[in-house]
């Protein structure tokens, strides 16, 4: 039974707040503190599987959307949905949440997925162009980017931010992770279940999303950990 206590408009605003304040202020925080000189020496190594794994993943899906419909549009959708799973908004918080040692390594793995996803995926797959462009670098100036950007710069440099400031974006990115979840939420309410489950197509579309290509993918990660950890590995 739905109780709908909140506004209509509550999504749109969470939503909001989660991408433009607390998920940039968490990335921020972790880049800030983590990203320094002595951790590149690793952190390549999970910038170029995220460069694999993104690759592999657009390839794979528009095999996958090719069979999926015969509609132009929906084999869009399900070239995005299969290719970018949600590593942002729900990844993040899960990872943060439940295995903070390694969300730094996470972040640096996910940042060629959101670099693809904001230079190409959403223009070209998801928003209407009539002009025809969907590849532009205007779309990297976004909060999630920027907020990437300066941490690098912050953490690199290690420039001393005054301790207010520190205490501020750290506050804000702990909000990320609970209000995720709660938009979540919010958005699997607004679904009409018996609709969706009558559509075959989303049955197959998922176990592709949620069985094939993990499985894929974690192939892909050994093999790549294994010659990453070869003595002839430079």
């Amino acid at each position: 039974m739905k109780v709908c206590k909140l506004p209509s408009n509550a999504t749109n605003s969470i939503s909001k707040l989660v991408s433009t304040l607390f998920m940039p202020a968490l990335i921020l925080t972790n880049f800030m503190e983590n990203f320094t000189v002595s951790r590149l020496s690793s952190a390549w190594k999970f910038a170029l599987a995220g460069v694999i794994l993104v690759s592999l993943s657009i390839a794979f899906a528009y095999v996958v959307s090719i069979f999926s419909s015969k509609d132009e549009y929906r084999k869009k959708i399900h070239t995005y949905c299969i290719a970018f799973s949600n590593f942002g908004f729900m990844g993040t918080a899960v990872v943060s949440a439940i295995m903070p040692d390694i969300f730094m390594s996470y972040l640096i793995l996910c940042t060629p997925m959101w670099i693809v996803n904001y230079t190409w995926a959403i223009p070209a797959l998801l928003m209407p162009n009539e002009t025809g462009k969907v590849f532009s670098f205007k779309n990297l100036l976004n909060p999630l980017f920027m907020a990437m950007v300066i941490g690098i710069i912050i953490g690199l440099t290690q420039l001393p931010m005054p301790q207010f400031i520190n205490v501020s974006i750290d506050a804000l990115g702990k909000c990320m992770s609970p209000c995720t979840m709660l938009l979540t939420g919010m958005c699997v309410a607004k679904i009409d279940v018996k609709k969706v489950l009558k559509i075959k197509s989303i049955y197959i579309l998922t176990a592709i999303r949620l069985l094939v290509m993990p499985l894929i993918f974690v192939l892909v990660l050994c093999i790549h950990n294994s010659i990453m950890a070869s003595p002839c590995a430079c």
